[in-house]
């Protein structure tokens, strides 16, 4: 009897027994696996959202450039220049881009109203572009103007940690063709209202103080491209970063080879040490919203997306330079094209290694990436 009853206990103990270390241990191996396999996925589909926010920001972009042309006679914004026919009364030349004066068609003409009136009465005219788009007076980006996948994108300090400019982040840049003597500035004096500074060979859309348009894309509007995107705020890492040196030949046959030499770049591929007359580095580029300067807020089709930019001098008058597009999405950057759709253009396009001469006519030497950058070089070039 003794026993039978011990038989009983020992089977309901049995039933009550939990798992074992070993069981466990199989247990959660099997979740973190399971973790593991997930996490890449939904990293992945975050980023396909970003992706497509980024490309929708980009076709509003597209169809303000269109609505300004509506409203202008198929004229567009121009790069670069003056803005209303207002003079910078001090610290160089002209400097509000085409970003600016497409506001009113962003829903912005709030914003646009505001700058105006603080072009019209600020005191230092040289820095009126940075009051109304100091980013802690607006409280973050303005709407759609950043790619979501730019994480830097609500700092409000510049590549320095400086809050002294501080400005509005602005992830979309305007093409200024395949040349890079057309990122000309301008002479900061009152010639600029007068008789401008134009670019010498207009290969792109936009260029300074000259207005482009539809009549001048006579490649065909999808053939052409009118905007893609930067990172800011770079802080040495060599995508969205401009390089200076004055190893690019001369204005008009200037050549991108010293910006191809990857032994003037740390050996790592991300950052930039100096070196190989490459010692100084600019980190503004997507920083300064609205500021026209080429180097800043623009880009042209010589060196492949993100790779690091190159400009000719510090602050010289005609601060041109080749200058690349750049994005935190996996192996390429997007693009508008002038027809106002987008276009996700790869890292590996066909650039003809970028170090021809640029030439001031008839079609790009930099394969089908400069020919999808120049608007009227006779090339029909597509896509990859």
């Amino acid at each position: 009897m003794t026993d039978r009853i011990t038989a009983t206990k020992s089977r309901v103990r049995g039933k009550g027994s939990g798992f074992t270390l070993v069981e466990l241990l199989v247990v959660i191996a099997i979740i973190g696996i399971l973790i593991g396999l997930l996490l890449p996925a939904v990293q992945a589909a975050r980023e396909a959202a970003r992706r497509m926010q980024c490309t929708n920001n980009l076709k509003q972009m597209g169809l303000a450039l269109h609505n300004y042309a509506d409203a202008y006679n198929g004229a567009f914004p121009y790069g670069n220049g003056t803005f209303c026919g207002l003079e910078r009364t001090s610290g160089g030349p002209a400097c509000v881009g085409a970003q600016v004066f497409l506001l009113p068609y962003l829903e912005q003409q709030s914003l646009y109203t505001e700058f105006l009136t603080e072009a019209k009465n600020a005191s230092n005219k040289a820095l009126y572009h940075l009051d109304v788009f100091k980013q802690a007076n607006r409280g973050g980006p303005i709407p759609n103007q950043t790619c979501p996948s730019d994480g830097d994108a609500s700092s409000s300090s510049d590549s320095g940690g400086s809050t002294s400019y501080g400005c509005i982040r602005g992830s979309y840049v305007t093409c200024w063709g395949d040349h890079m003597g057309d990122a000309v500035i301008g002479t900061g004096t009152t010639n600029d209202l007068t008789t401008p500074v134009k670019s010498p060979y207009k290969r792109g859309v936009f260029s300074n103080s000259d207005w482009g348009g539809l009549a001048r894309c006579t490649d065909g509007t999808s053939n052409t491209l009118a905007f893609s995107e930067t990172v800011g705020r770079s802080n040495q890492r060599l995508k969205g970063i401009v390089l200076i040196t004055t190893a690019l030949g001369s204005q008009s046959e200037c050549n991108a080879t010293v910006c191809v030499n990857k032994g003037n770049y740390s050996s790592d591929g991300v950052t930039f040490t100096g070196g190989g007359g490459l010692g100084w580095y600019d980190g503004y580029r997507g920083v300064m919203f609205g500021f026209g300067h080429a180097r800043y807020s623009g880009f042209n089709t010589i060196l492949p997306p993100n790779y690091p930019s190159c400009a000719y001098g510090w602050e010289v008058p005609n601060g041109w330079g080749a200058f690349s597009p750049s994005s935190n999405h996996s192996g390429g950057v997007n693009c508008a094209r002038v027809d106002g759709s987008v276009m996700f253009v790869s890292d590996t396009i066909d650039t003809n290694g970028s170090t021809a001469n640029c030439v001031s006519g008839g079609a790009s030497p930099f394969g089908v990436w400069g020919a999808l950058g120049s608007c009227n070089g006779g090339e029909t070039k597509q896509s990859l």
